[in-house]
């Protein structure tokens, strides 16, 4: 966007907008033939000293002063020139008067400008003199609020202090007063937070950063050595990168045997590279403007290390390709020529000539290698699914259906039926030195191994006790699990070859969550889960082993017995991603090395105990996705009628279908960012805040574990702190998580982060009665969660055993692994001290940031950083509105961030992903819903039979077209034109009569009120739903006529471009009626509604010619709004 010189006219009056440097974020569209990133940003202002500062009395009374005498002379100066130019004016009319004549005009004929009469010149003075005092006034009135704002800073310090100290010396008093009560008697005096949490540097996001850091892109040595002035970057397959660790990973890849956190896996057809560029510093800017020749080079992984270094096994090569366009979008191996097996890891890089290496075929620029994995098709796998046998025999028929009716017999059934397997299992396998190496030869020395791994709910997989990713809370990402589940690869290569491991037995471990598969049955006020396919948690696995002489076997499948696969119930005692975790410490330590080969025990087919190692079962669902989907779409009233043919139009199943197997089309859910405490106090009653600074999506982590818990002294826990269904001798600490504080207690406020909103609005200001979120949860809402609230809360366990002592310790607690909360804030109780080394891990999907913005101004770049942080948080594999209330993905949401998050993110995997959870959950009709998953929210808003308000049923076509115009993604367009095609179909047929259902009058006779919609959702002003369902048909037909253009189809671009025009019309000739080209209703009490002339703007409709007027009635709109900016 230019900044320059404008001005705006808002009533009369013309006010200038200096020119100002912007630092705006860039589109990186693959479009463009040079793909690359400028630097010459302005350099960052002076960090500014470690430590909270505040600003010193003694220099704002200095700058206030300094400010208010220059405005005193101002106004002297302003008096004194008015003053003089009334004189000159005066004089020089005068002399006008006497000179005419030289001019040669006739005295008759002179128009004489005659001054003003000296009364009015001394009121135009006194006017201005009034004007500079009023703004000496106001300048006085902002010293007074800025002193006073640092006198109550200054207070709330002194406050801060006195508290810490009374707690510390209640606690001491309470301490001396003991009665010798053993529990009591752990008390220790509450310390201060340790001195790391004070003196650690203010995190400075005012201060701009460069958006690219160089050194992480330095072109890899080749024969040409740094040459060029274009350094090749960001790697891609399929539009997925390797990330070697996340930027938030507790593990420490460089210590590991992995070797990346994330690997991107495709399968053949889909081997397609893409990479972006960047100037390389220091060069001439002219030899960056064309690149002239590319080259990319694929060798099979580990070859150059087994062969003694070289470029190793290679399995394509393109050679040099001259570009006389410059680069191209998108190159797709040739498996034509050159196959690929599956199972094969590969290592590639590019090479890139540029103007000034265009003349020396020796002297590229050369990337650094990447990686990914060639995976299998769903009809290749081996493998098959497993769980665990009290999994399988806890689900009944009656549990598919209890929530579909008020049905509070089969709703407490499946509570009572949850309750039993509510403790996810641990799957592990073994393969010895025997299995890989049969023959001894060499033709088996193994070249690469790669494992592909599922789990429903969500899996975490490791060997020999080290993990294999740093993911867990939403692997696989979210999608409807009866159609498709995604699949992650690992690189394990180095497990089997690097120094002895060749001779070791490994033991392959997965932990499991609950994740979006089988969560606890909560009934819900709005969120249906029960809506949701739903079976046993369950796994699926298999490894493939590549060999020098190239052959590949398939080890260790799931659901083969050969395989010796193990399940057992963890140490999880519940995973929530709505509710958080319970972790059993003393389970945890007993099973201790589980996944390593020193605690490998056989299976004991007498041991009743349910940690006990047994045989795994196959999953086998007794229904069909077919009948799944008729159900689904019966209750969504997108068939009239019931096909008593295809099943029953309420579910009778045990356990939901499990859809065909896909790689990961997004990166995973990871940790990208760890925050460290801004401040930890004491609440009293050995209660700890944790306040981090900024809200985020995640979990604490215990670095040195938790300290050992006390009771508070009174016998009775906080509010949110009670667990009441533990027994007399258990201990434990609980951890609450939450936004934002109640002003008038300090404590959490746990309303504002209910899950699935069942919350009575907390004690300070009900709007419920008491109970009712219990109630609206039905059977199965946590008896431990009794704070009035669905709780954000992780619990650590340890029981006691029958003698009354505990195993285990507080210490080994590290942090939840298949949940994620929304917090700013954290409450731990109850310890006498608060942990150390405590952080916490911020969770999203894990997609590369290229965006940014800064400015000198700090309300802008805080304003940023608020909007930054809420869309990190609301990316957790799909996005969300908000992270903790719902955790579904809206269509509006998308609509409205995805402009500005695909200039902050590369969003080429995510949003391709998004679109493809639209097109699973499309109805036969062709309708799309307002959400990527049915759950029958909001669907009154649409024009009915199935269909979502047509503005957020209309994401999945919308993305698809802004997809295309930052990535290039043909394949895309092709893919998905049939089902975007269905939906237009949809509304051709449906939307006309739909509206008038909704009670729309054609000409809007009588418009003045909301319609029926979502529209611009959360308004301050009334919405305008007509207007927004009108324009997104409209919107649809574009993008339709855009892909149309793209693909070639000529046919369904004139259609459809004819269509968009049409409705065009429609909308300009009902909005101009009123004649003062405002764009409004033509009600004139229907001119206040959202979004007003601004859409006319968005969408260029009916305004060409007539901004100005849009702009003028936008800014007279009526409402809070906009009062700050009249």
């Amino acid at each position: 966007l230019p900044c320059s010189r404008s001005s705006l006219l808002i009533k009369s009056r013309q006010i200038r907008i200096s020119s100002i440097p912007c630092i705006l974020p860039l589109p990186h569209s693959p479009l463009t033939s040079l793909k690359m990133v400028t630097g010459g940003l302005p350099a960052p202002p002076p960090p500014r000293p470690s430590g909270r500062q505040f600003p010193s009395n003694r220099r704002w009374n200095i700058s206030m002063a300094i400010q208010l005498l220059a405005l005193l002379s101002i106004a002297i100066l302003v008096t004194f020139a008015v003053t003089v130019r009334n004189h000159v004016v005066l004089s020089d009319s005068n002399a006008a008067i006497r000179d005419g004549s030289q001019h040669g005009a006739p005295q008759s004929d002179k128009k004489l400008k005659v001054p003003p009469p000296a009364e009015e010149a001394r009121k135009r003075v006194q006017k201005e003199i009034a004007s500079l005092e009023n703004e000496l006034d106001e300048m006085g009135k902002k010293y007074m609020e800025v002193g006073l704002e640092f006198e109550s800073l200054k207070s709330s310090l002194e406050r801060v202090a006195t508290k810490k100290a009374r707690d510390v010396a209640n606690v001491e008093g309470d301490q001396r007063a003991s009665d010798g009560n053993e529990k009591q008697a752990q008390q220790a005096p509450l310390t201060p937070p340790k001195p790391q949490f004070e003196e650690r540097e203010p995190k400075r996001w005012w201060i701009q950063q460069e958006v690219f850091d160089m050194s992480d892109y330095s072109s890899e040595k080749s024969s040409g050595g740094e040459e060029g002035a274009i350094i090749p970057i960001d790697l891609s397959v399929n539009h997925l990168q390797r990330i070697e660790q996340a930027g938030g990973s507790p593990n420490d890849i460089s210590s590991m045997t992995v070797e990346e956190e994330f690997l991107p896996v495709v399968l053949p057809s889909d081997i397609e590279f893409r990479w972006r560029s960047k100037v390389r510093p220091g060069s001439k800017p002219g030899d960056a403007i064309k690149t002239s020749a590319y080259r990319i080079v694929a060798r099979r992984a580990h070859s150059s290390k087994n062969d003694g270094g070289g470029d190793g096994a290679i399995l394509w090569d393109t050679g040099r390709v001259e570009t006389a366009n410059g680069l191209p979008d998108v190159v797709k191996w040739n498996t034509f020529e050159h196959e690929v097996a599956v199972g094969t890891v590969v290592e590639w890089r590019v090479s890139v000539w540029d103007s000034s290496t265009a003349d020396n075929p020796n002297e590229p620029s050369v990337s650094r290698w990447s990686k990914f994995a060639v995976g299998p098709s769903d009809d290749e796998w081996q493998g098959k699914w497993i769980s665990h046998p009290l999994d399988v025999d806890s689900f009944e028929k009656t549990d598919s259906a209890a929530f579909w009716k008020n049905d509070d017999k089969a709703q407490e059934i499946a509570c009572s039926n949850w309750e039993r397997r509510s403790q996810p299992p641990l799957f592990r396998a073994k393969i010895s030195s025997y299995d890989l190496y049969k023959d001894g030869s060499d033709d088996d020395e193994i070249a690469t191994a790669l494992l592909v791994i599922s789990g429903l709910g969500s899996f975490r997989a490791s060997i020999d006790g080290e993990p294999l990713s740093s993911s867990g809370p939403l692997d696989p990402p979210f999608t409807d699990y009866a159609q498709r589940v995604s699949y992650r690869g690992f690189d394990i290569t180095n497990y089997f070859t690097k120094g002895d491991n060749k001779e070791n037995t490994h033991v392959i471990g997965v932990t499991m969550g609950s994740g979006w598969w089988d969560h606890r049955p909560i009934k819900g006020s709005f969120i249906r889960l029960f809506l949701l396919p739903r079976g046993a948690i369950t796994c699926i696995a298999q490894i493939y082993v590549t060999y020098k002489s190239g052959k590949t076997e398939v080890l260790l499948p799931t659901g083969n017995k050969a395989s010796g696969w193990q399940v057992a119930k963890g140490p999880i005692r519940e995973s929530s991603l709505f509710t958080g975790e319970y972790i059993d410490l003393k389970s945890m330590a007993s099973f201790d090395g589980w996944d390593t080969d020193r605690q490998w025990a056989t299976i004991s087919p007498n041991n009743e105990d349910q940690h006990s190692w047994v045989e795994p079962v196959a999953y086998e669902s007794d229904t069909t996705l077919r009948i799944w989907r008729y159900q689904l779409e019966f209750k969504a009233a997108a068939l009239s009628k019931p096909d008593d043919s295809i099943g029953p139009i309420q579910p009778k199943h045990k356990l939901a279908p499990i859809g065909k197997l896909i790689p990961i089309q997004a990166p995973p859910v990871m940790p990208t960012e760890r925050l460290y405490p801004d401040e930890i106090y004491s609440l009293g009653d050995g209660r700890w805040m944790i306040d981090f600074g900024k809200g985020i999506s995640g979990v604490l982590r215990f670095e040195s574990g938790l300290p050992d818990p006390i009771v508070p002294p009174n016998g009775k826990y906080p509010r949110a702190h009670n667990m009441a269904t533990l027994g007399p001798n258990d201990k434990f600490i609980t951890v609450v998580h939450g936004e934002s504080l109640e002003m008038t207690t300090g404590d959490i406020n746990l309303a504002v982060v209910a899950g699935m909103g069942l919350h009575d609005s907390g004690p300070q200001h009900k709007s419920r009665e008491a109970g009712w979120a219990e109630s609206k949860g039905g059977p199965c809402y946590p008896k431990d969660h009794d704070a009035g609230s669905l709780l954000q809360r992780d619990v650590y366990i340890l029981p006691a055993n029958e003698e009354g002592s505990n195993q285990g310790s507080f210490s080994d607690a590290r942090q939840s692994h298949f949940t994620t909360h929304s917090f700013r804030f954290a409450e731990i109780c109850c310890t006498t001290e608060p942990p150390t080394g405590i952080t916490a891990l911020a969770y999203r999907t894990a997609f590369a940031e290229w965006g940014n913005f800064a400015s000198s101004n700090v309300r802008l770049n805080g304003g940023y950083e608020l909007i930054k942080n809420a869309m990190n948080s609301n990316m957790l594999s799909v996005q969300s509105d908000c992270p903790h209330r719902e955790k579904i993905q809206y269509g509006g949401d998308i609509i409205a961030d995805s402009p500005a998050a695909m200039h902050w993110y590369d969003l080429s995997a995510f949003y391709r992903k998004a679109i493809f959870d639209w097109v699973d959950q499309q109805w036969d009709n062709g309708a799309y819903a307002g959400t990527s998953y049915w759950l029958n929210l909001n669907d009154y808003a649409g024009i009915g039979q199935g269909a979502g308000e047509t503005v957020w049923a209309t994401a999945p076509l919308v993305m698809t077209a802004r997809h295309m115009w930052h990535y290039g993604d043909l394949k895309l367009l092709n893919e998905t034109m049939r089902h975007n095609m269905e939906w237009m179909r949809f509304l051709l047929k449906n939307f006309d009569d739909g509206m008038k259902k909704k009670g729309y009058d054609e000409e809007l006779k009588g418009y003045v009120k909301e319609g029926s919609g979502l529209g611009d959702w959360l308004t301050f002003r009334g919405r305008d739903t007509w207007l927004t369902h009108q324009s997104f048909y409209m919107a649809a037909a574009r993008c339709i006529a855009y892909i149309s253009a793209k693909l070639g189809q000529s046919n369904e671009l004139s259609e459809m471009d004819d269509l968009a025009k049409s409705v065009e019309g429609r909308i300009a000739r009902i909005y101009l009626k009123n004649g003062k080209d405002y764009f409004t209703p033509p009600e004139a009490a229907g001119g206040n509604l959202s979004p007003g002339p601004e859409m006319s703007l968005f969408f260029s409709c009916g305004a060409w010619g007539k901004e100005v007027h849009c702009v003028k009635k936008l800014l007279q709109t009526r409402g809070p709004h906009m009062a700050r900016i009249r």
